[in-house]
């Protein structure tokens, strides 16, 4: 079997727990110290097939850098020690509840603006909702 992972390329015969340690104590520790750097670390993720059962050996095979930018939290800044911030929410709030005040033009208004009453915002008058049929016919 090969072992070519993040580090260098291994071939290994026939594994079990000594050996997985070896490989792991001698080619894979180096090798992902060669590249990463000293923050190397090794996370266990409980999958037997990475454990090797030997007393203090349990270690497997996630390589990661430990001071890692993305692995940090975002800061969240705080809007109110911005003032320009804080400002601007307060002028879009106040922005917000006057435009919900806003009805917008009546059907009326709309009507003669764009001269016609065959628009959707139009109400369908009496005579042509006694012409619509309220049984249609159904499909076979």
């Amino acid at each position: 079997m090969l072992f070519g992972g993040v580090g260098d390329l291994l071939k290994i015969e026939q594994t079990n727990s000594e050996k997985h340690h070896n490989v792991l104590a001698h080619h894979i520790i180096p090798s992902g110290r060669s590249l990463i750097d000293i923050g190397l670390t090794f996370q266990h993720d409980d999958d037997p097939k990475h454990t090797a059962n030997l007393q203090d050996c349990n270690k497997t095979l996630c390589i990661y850098k430990t001071g890692n930018e993305s692995l940090q939290p975002i800061e969240r800044p705080d809007p109110m020690a911005n003032q320009v911030e804080t400002h601007d929410q307060v002028l879009k709030a106040h922005l917000s509840k006057e435009v919900l005040k806003d009805n917008g033009p009546t059907i009326e208004e709309l009507s003669k603006m764009f001269f016609t009453t065959k628009h959707r915002f139009y109400p369908i008058g009496q005579y042509r909702r006694r012409r619509i049929n309220k049984d249609p016919p159904k499909d076979r």
